[in-house]
């Protein structure tokens, strides 16, 4: 799925560069509707569209069951969580609960808030350690 969607953002990219020019124009459209039936019914883009413009589509950073980064004040030390609950809030609120297990046995559970991410946590244990040394 990740390398439909470069090769979809690369199409999007070629054809914006060529809308000056006509010649490019029909190619590049054409190449997009392929490559989003490759990917995805009309059905699902259409009910995307609407979700988009009827102010319902969210892209989330990470999906539930993805590792992230933060410190862990009991242990002194980063440690990876596992994101358990994604959860919604109004309109702006987007609320993440995670757990981080070692060896079958809970060891701490972290609640954040979607503008935390690249502040105390992180998508990778580089970038987490890299921000702990940075504010040493």
């Amino acid at each position: 799925m990740m390398d439909e969607t470069k090769e979809l953002r690369r199409l999007l990219d070629g054809y914006e560069k060529q809308m000056t020019g006509q010649s490019g124009e029909f190619y590049h459209a054409r190449a997009i509707v392929e490559k989003l039936r490759s990917v995805m019914s009309f059905g699902r883009l259409l009910e995307l569209v609407e979700a988009e413009v009827n102010g319902m589509f969210v892209v989330l950073p990470c999906k539930v069951g993805d590792t992230v980064y933060a410190y862990c004040d009991v242990f002194y030390r980063i440690a990876p969580y596992k994101i358990d609950m994604i959860q919604l809030y109004g309109h702006d609120l987007i609320s993440f609960c995670a757990g981080w297990n070692e060896n079958g046995e809970a060891m701490d559970e972290i609640e954040f808030d979607l503008d935390e991410i690249g502040k105390t946590v992180f998508f990778t244990e580089a970038a987490a350690l890299a921000a702990k040394e940075g504010a040493e």
